[in-house]
């Protein structure tokens, strides 16, 4: 029995992690060299009450333990120790009972695993989320992601405003649901050009539904995003209001017409060339209204109209 509780000792002062031993009411016995290299505290020490010195959070580790101890259950925590210069590092703290021939718990035997690094990381990682959460909710374009469905599973406040849904509203509706009846085929063959990784992005224009009924003109780029085999996961979407510059363009088209149709009915031509911009004669090429063409004999386009 002495040469097994040696070589457990010689075993426990060689490892990286942090050994020690309490007897059945929690009370100190032993701690390996690591223990005692890092805080600076041996057995004596720690029973005069000195663990209060590294730990800031004693008396909730303290409760947390007698707890265990009481209920006879393996023990977990993270919390950080002060080593002996006073720095703190992140734990991970377990420690299990051990049982005697009978049955009864005589010991406790835990261990402290250094998880600083890994904490740092998962904290820079927090960060990271919230930052790109903080762009995602605040970006001056609508923001979604679909899954392999085409149903909302994550919406940005900007789309929200745009389509008049609040978000609880929006997750878990397929996109179909909101897209203009007219533009719902073109719609479909888009995704399913995605679903099957025929392309990876694409953007196109199309009309939403908002929730008060009338129509949104929009801008969609669509980003697959796919798994190490290319199976398709989800879709990004960014979305842009464009309803402003439709409403430009049909205007401009109605003039347009109406000069046309103006022009045709009173045999008025028009052309138009710039001599401003441009070094050479044939910077600017001649433009022709139709009306010109119609009055040679030709149909709009049917010949090449240029300086010479």
């Amino acid at each position: 029995q002495r040469k097994s509780e040696q070589r457990f000792r010689t075993l426990a002062d060689n490892i990286s992690q942090m050994v020690w031993i309490v007897d059945k009411n929690g009370k100190p016995v032993w701690v390996n060299k690591r223990w005692h290299d890092y805080t600076g505290l041996n057995v004596e020490q720690l029973q005069d009450g000195r663990r209060s010195d590294i730990h800031p959070d004693y008396t909730h580790v303290t409760e947390s333990f007698q707890e265990a101890v009481k209920n006879g259950t393996e023990w977990e925590e993270v919390y950080p120790i002060r080593n002996r210069k006073g720095e703190y590092h992140w734990f991970l703290t377990r420690a299990v009972p051990i049982y005697n021939e009978y049955g009864d718990i005589t010991y406790w035997f835990g261990t402290n695993t250094d998880i600083s690094e890994q904490r740092k990381i998962e904290e820079e990682l927090l960060e990271s989320r919230q930052r790109l959460q903080g762009i995602f909710d605040n970006a001056a374009v609508g923001i979604v992601e679909v899954n392999h469905d085409d149903i909302f599973i994550e919406v940005n406040r900007r789309i929200c405003s745009m389509l008049g849904y609040s978000r609880e509203e929006l997750i878990g509706k397929p996109v179909y649901d909101i897209t203009a009846p007219e533009d719902l085929a073109h719609a479909q063959e888009v995704n399913n050009r995605i679903h099957t990784g025929e392309i990876d992005m694409i953007d196109y224009e199309k009309r939403y539904i908002r929730k008060d009924g009338s129509r949104l003109w929009v801008h969609v780029s669509l980003s697959a995003v796919r798994d190490y085999a290319g199976k398709h996961l989800r879709t990004v979407r960014t979305i842009e209001d464009i309803s402003e510059r439709k409403k430009a363009q049909e205007v401009a088209n109605r003039s347009e017409t109406i000069l046309k149709q103006a022009g045709t009915m009173a045999n008025l031509v028009a052309w138009r060339i710039d001599f401003i911009n441009g070094a050479n004669q044939d910077d600017n090429p001649l433009e022709w209204s139709e009306q010109v063409y119609l009055i040679f004999g030709y149909q709009p386009g049917s010949v090449n109209v240029d300086n010479d």
